[in-house]
């Protein structure tokens, strides 16, 4: 879904978490979960997380807030929470710190392409993702890799 968010006027002013690193966590153990089940779960709460900040201006930092916005989503937090206990979650985030680290990951978003060769970060136009994997497409396919 590419449509547009409506920013919450407390966002930032009235809401500013103390650390989004509760809210990776929460994410990382859900990723554990589709791991293991296939399912899309990580993907159904990051995007639950990100429009309660944003558009309801909900303090993410907060384990209480987190939990509540995971049963909205209908996610089982009871699975959540084995993967937090067990840390394999925590693992997942570490191991994920260590590699934006070893890419040179320094903002949100950043893209990597061709294996690490190409990184696009920020504010990036659509088109400017496309005409860089139109290319790499191109080149792909020609044989020159």
């Amino acid at each position: 879904d590419t449509g547009s968010v409506t920013i919450h006027p407390d966002v930032w002013r009235g809401t500013t978490p103390v650390s989004s690193s509760p809210a990776h966590l929460v994410i990382s153990a859900a990723r554990c979960v589709d791991r293991e089940t296939g399912a899309d779960t990580a993907t159904c709460l990051d995007h639950a997380i990100r429009r309660a900040f944003f558009e309801f201006a909900r303090d993410i930092s907060r384990q209480s807030e987190l939990q509540a916005i995971v049963g909205e989503a209908g996610i089982d937090f009871e699975g959540l929470k084995a993967r937090l206990e067990s840390g394999r979650a925590h693992a997942l985030l570490v191991h994920d710190a260590r590699r934006a680290a070893e890419l040179g990951v320094r903002q949100s978003p950043t893209l990597e392409l061709d294996e690490g060769r190409q990184m696009l970060s920020g504010n990036v136009s659509g088109g400017v993702i496309e005409a860089n994997l139109r290319a790499l497409m191109q080149e792909r396919d020609s044989g020159r890799e």
